[in-house]
Formats: structure tokens, sequence, C-alpha cells
């Protein structure tokens, strides 16, 4: 029906816990959707997402500039904290959609 329609459908895979967690580690998309087989259903969100919308939100924030900060946060996002470091001026200057652009830019060109 979703082929006629013309409509996109999601990836289904049925995996463990363990192997849902690496995917997660590795995917630059929001997330996943998980569902048990009784119907119960929970998101994960991924390190990518989560760290992109809290800078996106967070433009010009001490914290960034704190190294207790990378501590809360995976190294494999140093390189993207230290982007928008060195170009603090223009990102602070940003609106919250213009900055998540500038971090998705980043990983897409770095990546």
């Amino acid at each position: 029906l979703a082929k006629e329609l013309g409509c996109y459908t999601p990836e289904c895979v049925i995996s463990n816990m363990g192997r849902v967690q690496e995917m997660v580690k590795e995917t630059t998309s929001e997330g996943f959707v998980i569902y048990t087989d009784d119907g119960l259903s929970t998101k994960i969100k991924s390190p990518y997402y989560l760290v992109s919308k809290w800078l996106s939100r967070n433009p010009c924030t001490d914290k960034l500039f704190q190294d207790s900060f990378k501590k809360q946060i995976d190294e494999e996002f140093y390189p993207l904290l230290e982007y928008i470091k060195k170009n603090i001026l223009i990102y602070s200057e940003m609106d919250e959609q213009s900055r998540l652009e500038f971090i998705r830019e980043f990983f897409t060109n770095n990546c």
C-alpha cells in the first residue's frame, strides 16, 4: 500500500539490544524506535543527534571551553568542538536551525 501511495516506509530489523546499542553509536540519524514482542516501544537517540541538538541550542556557552564538558561527550566529537571554537563569532550569531545545519555540514565534510 505504501508503495502504491508513494510513501516511505521505515527500515525494520529484528535484533537484540546489544546490536541496537552498537547501531545507535554508528548512525548519523536521530536514532531508533524499538519495539518489544509484546508491543511496548521506546526511542533510543544517537550520540550524534544528542550532541548536535544540544550544541545548536546552546550557541556560546562557557561549557564548550571547559575540559569538564569534554568528559561528558564522546571523544569523536572533540573535532567538532574545536571547529566551533575556531568559528565561535559566526556560530554564536546564528539562529538554532543555522547552527544545526553548521554542525551537520561539519559531520558531512569530516566523517
